[in-house]
């Protein structure tokens, strides 16, 4: 994150900051860039602006399915657990 110096890094993506909508790609490139700029922010002493950022993302990103899925127990477990490859889908 810009040689270990978080204020630069908060410069350069700033301007995408909840914007990364905007750029395209993949959500999950898209959900680095935001994840990234608020460690920026914490690291650089701005963890309200962090936090801001944070619940914007978390208010406006889409559910994923698999996500459910993944933390679902399975039938007849006392609660959730880790899937393994050998799990039915």
């Amino acid at each position: 994150m810009a040689a270990g110096r978080p204020g630069p890094a908060v410069d350069l993506l700033a301007p995408l900051g909840e914007q990364a909508e905007r750029i395209g790609g993949v959500r999950v490139e898209r959900e680095i860039i935001q994840d990234t700029y608020a460690r920026a922010l914490v690291e650089a002493g701005r963890p309200r602006q962090a936090a801001d950022l944070l619940h914007h993302c978390l208010t406006h990103r889409r559910h994923h399915m698999y996500e459910t899925f993944l933390l679902a127990p399975a039938p007849g477990a006392d609660g959730p657990r880790a899937r393994t490859a050998s799990d039915p889908l």
